[in-house]
């Protein structure tokens, strides 16, 4: 891949999520030609809404930090990633850099109070952008 094309994913992946280090990570993804391994489209979205939600970065969520202010939502986005994509672990797992068996954990952690609260949010936000498509 070229500077070039590596520049516009950046650009691209910046104005989408406002957030410098997950588009330096599509760049690094992309140069990589790993399919299937970074947060883009409907996960990513859902990273996005899950941070808002709680107040933190989408950086925070696919971190390592064990903080839980940051293991809580990362949970919460395992569960809903899970549920509403139908990801099986191991795919989030690549998308989270961790093991399977660790997002299995999370998954059954995840307050269901939250996950409940952002699939509402997250069913208003595709039913308002689908009536913008009508």
């Amino acid at each position: 891949m070229t500077g070039k094309e590596l520049r516009q994913i950046f650009d691209a992946e910046l104005s989408r999520t406002r957030d410098a280090e997950l588009a330096l990570l599509a760049v690094v993804e992309a140069d990589r030609g790993e399919r299937g391994t970074s947060l883009s489209g409907q996960s990513l979205r859902i990273v996005e809404h899950v941070a808002d939600y709680f107040g933190v970065q989408p950086a925070d969520i696919r971190g390592a930090c064990r903080e839980q202010r940051y293991a809580r939502p990362r949970f919460v986005a395992w569960a809903l990633i899970r549920e509403r994509l139908r990801f099986p672990y191991p795919r989030i797992a690549r998308l989270f850099n961790r093991d399977h068996s660790s997002i299995i954990h999370g998954v059954r952690r995840a307050d269901r109070a939250h996950v409940e609260a952002i699939n509402q949010r997250l069913d208003i936000v595709q039913g308002s952008s689908a009536k913008r498509a009508a």
